[in-house]
């Protein structure tokens, strides 16, 4: 793998690999553009076997930040973050404080919260030693940020369902949500609150028990045997990839709509897509709430404020799948044009010299 040769194709800025083998600590930071302002992303932890091919996703993830920021209007640049582990590793405080550490190195270059493998708890270890760590509680109260991640991606998925059932209507709607991670969670509970028929799968059996003791309508699938299930909507939320191809040739769902990163087995899935008729949410969108509760965090806005921003995701997804019907272009690639539009605007305005006033 040439390393600058993947940067240069993506458009990143900088590349930052810190190791200290005093906790087995090896972390992986990627800031891909900083025109909108600070870089945002995600911390996730997970375990390669070749760190190339971490290298290659943190690459990509952090795109996709930048990709989400600049579509729902968030003045934040794009970035993310990997710890290599396994993923029931200890997060010793050690561990976690010396990630820390390394991040207030980037100074306020860099903000981000917890995605797979890291809790709010964990978090907190982080930011005694880095100030810049998102959803703290003092911020929320009880809210947790989950909640309005979640939401974004109900508003997603309903912008979805209008346009593949001419209704926004998810009652008696047969829904698959794979992978229960914090912000799945609470979809589901959302997703029931609408009347829909969910169908839950997870690796982890736990994760799957807890949540059918709170909601016993919810039906269960083994990891393994949900992709030979007919459902109207496929929401993926935990493993990446897991749309192949074959999934789509079956035809078994109308609707892709997740919150799961880089989801696609390969761009050709949403070529695929297209061609057989089935409606997909680029994940840049779906994920866009991550940005906003990021952006409104750092600026002080409430969770009205939140919610109301969140809320634009319903317009800004049916119009990229009307733009989509139109002019058949695949919803990801008309999504990417829309949030390159605003970094190309905003990277022009950079030439212009402003002196030293600073704009409140």
């Amino acid at each position: 793998m040439d390393i600058f040769e993947e940067m240069q194709k993506y458009g990143h800025e900088e590349l930052n690999l810190f190791y200290e083998p005093e906790f087995d600590l090896r972390a992986i930071v990627s800031i891909h553009n900083s025109n909108l302002g600070m870089a945002f992303g995600v911390t996730r932890l997970a375990n390669y076997f070749f760190e190339d091919a971490a290298i290659s996703d943190a690459l990509k993830l952090a795109k996709n930040s930048t990709m989400s920021a600049s579509i729902l209007n968030c003045d934040l640049g794009g970035a993310s973050s990997i710890l290599i582990n396994e993923d029931d590793c200890e997060k010793s405080e050690g561990y976690l404080r010396a990630y820390g550490r390394f991040l207030r190195s980037l100074g306020n270059r860099f903000c981000t919260m917890p995605d797979s493998g890291f809790t709010l708890k964990d978090m907190m270890f982080i930011s005694k030693e880095f100030p810049n760590v998102i959803g703290q509680p003092e911020f929320y109260g009880s809210a947790d940020p989950s909640y309005f991640i979640a939401y974004g991606a109900l508003c997603g998925i309903k912008a979805c369902a209008n346009e593949a059932f001419a209704s926004a209507i998810l009652d008696k709607k047969r829904i698959l949500v794979q992978g229960l991670t914090p912000a799945a969670i609470q979809l589901v509970k959302m997703l029931s609150n609408e009347g829909a028929e969910i169908i839950v799968t997870d690796r982890h059996y736990d994760n799957v028990k807890r949540l059918k003791d709170e909601i016993s309508a919810i039906q269960i699938v083994r990891p393994d045997e949900y992709d030979a299930i007919n459902v109207d909507i496929f929401v993926p939320c935990e493993a990446g990839g897991v749309v192949t191809e074959k999934y789509i040739t079956d035809k078994r769902c109308k609707i892709v709509a997740g919150m799961a990163k880089m989801q696609l087995a390969s761009d050709e899935v949403s070529d695929l897509m297209l061609k057989n008729g089935i409606i997909h949410a680029p994940g840049v969108v779906m994920n866009a709430a991550e940005a906003v509760v990021a952006f409104s965090e750092i600026f002080g806005y409430d969770d009205d404020h939140i919610k109301h921003h969140i809320e634009q995701i319903s317009d800004i997804m049916g119009e990229i799948l009307a733009q989509s019907r139109e002019s058949g272009e695949t919803p990801c690639a008309i999504a990417e044009k829309m949030a390159s539009e605003r970094l190309t605007v905003v990277h022009k305005l950079k030439k212009i010299f402003t002196g030293n006033i600073n704009v409140n």
